[in-house]
C-alpha cells in the first residue's frame, strides 16, 4: 500500500492549477456562439435562428422548443445571450408577406388552435401558426401575434409556462416589477457571431524612390462582439522600417466600427523589405496583413529592333517606378514582307503562330514599369494564303482588307457605271456553314479600311478612295482623296459627308450596289480578308541593298532587253521586267512567277515592289529605258530555281567560254539581223549549238538537245526558225578570219575579225 503526504507546497500549486482551469473555462472562445438583441423588424428575416425571451430586467425566460414551457436563461454583462441551449433555438420561415414567419425547431412548429379557442401553445411537426411581427413603440420589444394580426398573442404566465393569450391578458410581469405597458411584450434575440476582426486588405505594398524617403498607404478594421481592445503589432526581419498609427483600438459595447489604420515605411537600406502587421483581440482570431516594401527610384528603358537598340523618334528611356513610358519610338520599316505590329516585353527567337500576350502601339497601351524593361520590335509575316469570312453589317469594327458582299455573296467589282452603280462580279462568294469562303470572285474589289473620325475611309489602290457624290439614288464614285467618312448607323452603312445610304438592289447575278438618301435596298454585308500570321521579334541580320547599275544593249520597238546574272541575290524593282526561260514543243516561254515577289523593300527612304533573283542565277531582262538598276542583297537568303523552270545558266566570274555539258545546246541573246536590229531571240553562240565565250554577269540558253530538236534559234515571239544566214554579230558565221588571214572556228574572245569579207568587232 502506497502512501501520499499532501504539503503545504503541493496544495498551493494544485490551487493555482485550479483557478487558472477555472479562468479558462470563464474566458470566451473563438467558436462561441452569441445572440443579441434585435431592435428593429429589419432584424427579423427567413432562414436565421433566434431565441424568443421575456425579461423583468432581472429574471430571463425563453420559449423553450417543446412549446408552452419555459425556462430560465442567463443574460451577459454585454446583454448577450451566450451558447443557449439547443431547446431554445428556433429557425424562421417566410409567410406570405412582410413580418411574417413561422418558427420551427427543425422538426415541429409553433402552433395554436385558433379555431378551438384554446390558449395552448403546442410544437406540432404537421400544423403551424403564422407569427405576426410588430415591433412595439418602447424599448427593443416585439409583439408576436399567432394566426391573425389581431389573433392571440405569446405571452407569459410564470417561470415555467408560455400561453396564447387573447387581448384581456394584461398583467404579464406586473405583480413582478410592472416592467411591460403592454401584454405580449417580447424580446426577439438574433444569433450572432463571436468576437471577430477583419480588414479591408491583406496585404500593403510600398515604394519609396530612394533611402531616407518614406511612403505611406492606409486601411481600415472593423470587430464584433469583442472582448477587448485592439492592438496592432509589427513583426519580421524587417519590421522596424515599417509602423503603424494607431497602435491600440478600444471596441464600444464589443465593436469596433470601421477605423483607419495609417502604415509608414521608411526604409534604412536599399532593396526590398517585408514584415507582417498583425491584429488581436482577445478571443478573436487575429487578422494579418503582408507588408511589402521597396526602394525603386527610376528604370531604364531599351527598345530593341531585330537585336539592335533602336532610339529614333526620341522614345522615353527612363520611367518613374509604377509609370508607363510617355513616347514610343517612330515606328521601324517593314523588313520585307515582316510587317512591323507593334512592341512586346520578351524577345521572340524564332517564329510563332500567335501574337505575343503583350503587343502595345501606343503610350496608353503600355504596360506599367516597376523594373528596368527592354521593349521588342514585333514583325508578323504572312503563313499561306488569305482566306475570307462573312460578317454582318454590324460586325465590321477593326482596320482591315474587306470586300461588300450581299448576303447571297455576290461583291462589289469597283467598276461604277455612269448612273453611280456597280454591277455585281463575274462570280459570287461561296461560304461554308462557318461563314468561311470556299472560292472567291478573281474581280472582287479589295477595300482596305482605315479608322477616320467615327467611322472608316474605303480605299482601293486601282481606283482611290470610295464615297457617295450626293444623297440622292446611285451616286457611288471615286476619288483621289478623302476628307469624310462611312459609319455604322442604326443597322446601314452611311457616308458622313452627306447621308447617303450604301444599298444593295437583289441577290441575284444581275444586281448592283449604289447609294440611297433613304434605307431602301438592302444593307451590304461585308467578307473579312484574313490572313494567318507568324509572330517574331528576331529576324536575323537586315538585309542590305547595293545598287548595282545595267545597260541593256538589246533593242526592240518598245523596250531594251539583256541577259543577267550575278554571284549574289538581287533585287529588281517591278519597273524591271525579269524572266525565267524554259522551252517546250519548239516554243520559248518567259516566266516571272518563279520568281520571290515582294511588295514591301525598303531600300533608303523608298518602298518598293519587285522580285528577288537567286545568285548564280541567269535571267533575261526588259526595260523601257537602256539603263536599268537593280541592288545587289547580303543577308538574305532567296531559293536558288529548278531547271525545269529556267533553262537560263549564269556567266562565268569574270566572263570566258563556259564548260558544256553532254546532250545540251546553247544560245546566247542575239538579233537575227543586227543591221537592222531585228529578230531578236537566243540563236546558236557557236557551230552546232556549242560553247562559246560569255561576257561577265551575263547569261546563255542551255537546252537539252532532246528538246532543242535541231533549232539554231528561239526568237522572243516563240517561233523557232533554223535560219543558216545569221547576223554576223553571231560567232557561229560560216566565214570567220582573225587579222593574220588564218580561218577560225568562231569568233570566241574579244577583238577584230573579218567575217565574209567584212571587219567585225567582237566586243
Amino acid at each position: 500500500m502506497k502512501h501520499y503526504i499532501i504539503t503545504k507546497q503541493l496544495i498551493t500549486k494544485l490551487s493555482l492549477l485550479f483557478t487558472l482551469l477555472i479562468l479558462c473555462s470563464v474566458g470566451a472562445k473563438a467558436n462561441d456562439v452569441y445572440y443579441e438583441q434585435c431592435t428593429s423588424l429589419n432584424d427579423i428575416v427567413a432562414g436565421q435562428t433566434y431565441l424568443i425571451v421575456i425579461s423583468d430586467g432581472k429574471s430571463h425566460y425563453a420559449l423553450r422548443a417543446n412549446a408552452n414551457n419555459g425556462s430560465a436563461i442567463t443574460i451577459e454583462s454585454d446583454k448577450k445571450i451566450k451558447n443557449p441551449d439547443a431547446s431554445f433555438i428556433w429557425t424562421t420561415s417566410a409567410g406570405s408577406s412582410s413580418n411574417q414567419f413561422y418558427f420551427s425547431n427543425g422538426t415541429y412548429y409553433i402552433y395554436n388552435d385558433y379555431d378551438a379557442n384554446t390558449t395552448t401553445l403546442t410544437c406540432n411537426s404537421t400544423k403551424k401558426s403564422i407569427c405576426y411581427i410588430s415591433k412595439l413603440e418602447s424599448t427593443n420589444a416585439f409583439k408576436i401575434t399567432l394566426n391573425k394580426p389581431t389573433g392571440r398573442y405569446i405571452g407569459w404566465k410564470n417561470e415555467n409556462t408560455f400561453y396564447a393569450w387573447g387581448t384581456n391578458f394584461n398583467d404579464q410581469f406586473e405583480k413582478k416589477c410592472d416592467l411591460f405597458a403592454q401584454s405580449g411584450a417580447l424580446y426577439i434575440y438574433k444569433k450572432v457571431s463571436g468576437p471577430t476582426l477583419s480588414s479591408t486588405v491583406t496585404s500593403l505594398d510600398l515604394v519609396t524612390s530612394e533611402v531616407g524617403s518614406s511612403d505611406s498607404k492606409s486601411f481600415n478594421i472593423t470587430g464584433a462582439n469583442l472582448t477587448s481592445s485592439a492592438t496592432i503589432t509589427i513583426s519580421g526581419k524587417d519590421a522596424n522600417m515599417f509602423s503603424a498609427t494607431p497602435s491600440v483600438i478600444e471596441a464600444t459595447d464589443g465593436t469596433i466600427s470601421s477605423t483607419e489604420v495609417l502604415v509608414s515605411y521608411n526604409p534604412s537600406t536599399t532593396g526590398t523589405h517585408s514584415a507582417v502587421l498583425t491584429i488581436s483581440s482577445s478571443d478573436a482570431t487575429p487578422v494579418a496583413v503582408d507588408l511589402k516594401g521597396r526602394v525603386a527610384g527610376n528604370h531604364n528603358i531599351t527598345w530593341k529592333v531585330n537585336g539592335s537598340t533602336y532610339s529614333v523618334g526620341s522614345p522615353t528611356t527612363v520611367v518613374a517606378d509604377g509609370e508607363k513610358v510617355a513616347q514610343l519610338p517612330t515606328p521601324p520599316s517593314d523588313v520585307e514582307d515582316n510587317k512591323f505590329v507593334g512592341w512586346t516585353t520578351t524577345e521572340i527567337t524564332s517564329k510563332q503562330s500567335s501574337a505575343p500576350s503583350v503587343l502595345f502601339t501606343s503610350a496608353s497601351e503600355a504596360p506599367i514599369v516597376t523594373s528596368d524593361a527592354v521593349y521588342y520590335a514585333v514583325y508578323a509575316s504572312q503563313d499561306g494564303p488569305a482566306t475570307w469570312k462573312k460578317l454582318q453589317v454590324s460586325d465590321v469594327k477593326e482596320e482591315g482588307v474587306y470586300a461588300l458582299i450581299t448576303s447571297g455573296g455576290f461583291a462589289f467589282n469597283g467598276i461604277i457605271k455612269e448612273d453611280g452603280k456597280s454591277y455585281y462580279c463575274k462570280t459570287n462568294f461561296s461560304f461554308d456553314k462557318s461563314d468561311i469562303a470556299t472560292s472567291a470572285p478573281e474581280d472582287v474589289c479589295e477595300l482596305t479600311l482605315k479608322k477616320s473620325g467615327d467611322g472608316f475611309s474605303m480605299y482601293n489602290a486601282k481606283y482611290g478612295y470610295l464615297y457617295a457624290t450626293a444623297k440622292s439614288s446611285g451616286k457611288l464614285d471615286w476619288h483621289d482623296t478623302e476628307t469624310s467618312y462611312w459609319s455604322y448607323t442604326n443597322s446601314n452603312w452611311v457616308y458622313n459627308n452627306c447621308g447617303a445610304y450604301l444599298r444593295y438592289y437583289t441577290n441575284t447575278a444581275t444586281g448592283y450596289y449604289k447609294t440611297s438618301g433613304t434605307n431602301t435596298g438592302l444593307a451590304p454585308y461585308f467578307a473579312q480578308k484574313i490572313f494567318s500570321a507568324s509572330y517574331t521579334t528576331t529576324l536575323g541580320a537586315t538585309p542590305t541593298y547595293t545598287a548595282k547599275a545595267n545597260s541593256l544593249k538589246a533593242e526592240t520597238a518598245d523596250a531594251h532587253w539583256a541577259t543577267f546574272s550575278c554571284s549574289e541575290p538581287t533585287f529588281f524593282p517591278e519597273a524591271v521586267a525579269v524572266n525565267a526561260i524554259t522551252v517546250a514543243e519548239g516554243t520559248i516561254t518567259t516566266n516571272n512567277d518563279v520568281f520571290e515577289h515582294s511588295s514591301a523593300v525598303t531600300i533608303g527612304e523608298a518602298t518598293l515592289s519587285g522580285v528577288y533573283v537567286p545568285a548564280n542565277t541567269g535571267v533575261l531582262i526588259k526595260s523601257a529605258d537602256a539603263d536599268a538598276t537593280c541592288y545587289v542583297v547580303a543577308n538574305k537568303t532567296v531559293a536558288a530555281l529548278q531547271e525545269s523552270q529556267n533553262m537560263l545558266k549564269p556567266a562565268l566570274v569574270g566572263g570566258g567560254v563556259f564548260s558544256p555539258a553532254a546532250d545540251y545546246t546553247y544560245y546566247k541573246l542575239a538579233y537575227n539581223d543586227f543591221s537592222s536590229r531585228t529578230g531578236l531571240g537566243f540563236y546558236y553562240g557557236a557551230d552546232a549549238g556549242g560553247a562559246f565565250y560569255v561576257k561577265a554577269e551575263t547569261a546563255y540558253l542551255a537546252v537539252p538537245t532532246a528538246i532543242a530538236e535541231g533549232a539554231k534559234a528561239f526568237v522572243l515571239d516563240g517561233e523557232t526558225t533554223a535560219i543558216n544566214g545569221i547576223s554576223t554579230r553571231n560567232d557561229h558565221a560560216e566565214a570567220v578570219y582573225n587579222l593574220n588571214g588564218q580561218r577560225i572556228a568562231s569568233m570566241a574572245k574579244p577583238g577584230l575579225y573579218i567575217v565574209n569579207g567584212k571587219k567585225v568587232v567582237r566586243k
